[in-house]
């Protein structure tokens, strides 16, 4: 596989060159080019099936001041072994949000139950949620999240252990679709004496 890139609309000389064997086929293989790369050209030999994918991204220079959603967690530790968390949010632009994430990340020690989790299903502009990382990361999708009023849900978490010095966890809210538009808070939870 050869892959050339030009550099502002001028052909680079030398190719990045790619040998594709039985041995390295199912590895991947990958080329990064200069920043003012303006364009790239594959060019293949030989029999099989080849993928390939080009991925850019680039710095938009933001206010950091300026915050799209608001989110507030409040812990509730009133049962032995488990945490509660409450958590709103809204979205501070016009009207309502593009689709939305609210990502909540547990302290060590903590795991979800999944069957505590059917209750989000009731909750306005609820469409879904995803457990991830064995238990322990909650991705809750909404529709939108409005400006007015607040977007509140309940999840609670068990104590599967007891951990020592336990670092601060993170709930974050993000636009689906632009995930630069966000907002995030960080809570604690009382460490367990052993």
């Amino acid at each position: 596989v050869e892959v050339s890139h030009f550099e502002n609309g001028l052909l680079v000389s030398q190719p990045d060159i790619v040998a594709i064997t039985p041995n390295n086929a199912a590895l991947l293989h990958e080329i990064n080019f200069p920043p003012n790369t303006t364009h790239v050209q594959v060019q293949t030999t030989g029999t099989g099936t080849l993928y390939t994918q080009v991925s850019w991204s680039y710095y938009v220079n933001q206010a950091m001041s300026k915050k799209d959603f608001e989110i507030r967690v409040i812990k509730i530790d009133d049962v032995p072994g488990m945490l509660g968390l409450r958590i709103c949010s809204k979205y501070t632009g016009k009207a309502k949000s593009n689709m939305a994430i609210i990502e909540v990340n547990l302290p060590s020690g903590c795991t979800f139950d999944p069957e505590t989790l059917n209750a989000l299903s009731n909750v306005t502009h609820f469409r879904r949620q995803e457990l991830k990382h064995q238990n322990k990361k909650l991705d809750i999708y909404f529709d939108f999240i409005p400006k007015e009023p607040e977007t509140c849900i309940y999840v609670e978490a068990m104590r599967s252990f007891k951990v020592g010095k336990i670092s601060p966890a993170i709930v974050r809210v993000y636009d689906y679709y632009e995930t630069s538009r966000k907002a995030m808070e960080f809570y604690t939870v009382p460490e367990v004496n052993f």
